[in-house]
């Protein structure tokens, strides 16, 4: 497998993670907790799908090629991109909210 070399976020993941931010802060109020869980949120796909892209199971319920990751009951639909050596990711849910 070639190397990948970035993570790409498409407009609907980063509305994702706002939403996602928005609920916390609305949880925490604070932004403090709402930067740190993001950060680390960010800093796992980066850790986990840079290191290791086949880790996300295979999610054909999602189209072709499609894996998931998941992180602290937040799913990370993405896909591997070996052409332009990325990481494409789609979307992040969590399936108990809206």
């Amino acid at each position: 497998m070639s190397e990948i070399k970035t993570i790409i976020f498409s407009k609907r993941a980063i509305l994702r993670l706002k939403n996602i931010a928005d609920f916390i802060y609305k949880k925490s109020l604070s932004n403090e907790i709402t930067v740190h869980y993001i950060n680390r949120l960010k800093a796992y796909i980066s850790s986990m799908l840079l290191s290791f892209p086949e880790s996300g199971r295979k999610a054909d319920e999602f189209g072709k090629d499609v894996r998931k990751l998941v992180y602290q009951g937040y799913s990370i639909l993405y896909k591997i991109n070996l052409d332009k050596e990325r990481i494409e990711i789609f979307t992040i849910y969590r399936e108990n909210l809206p």
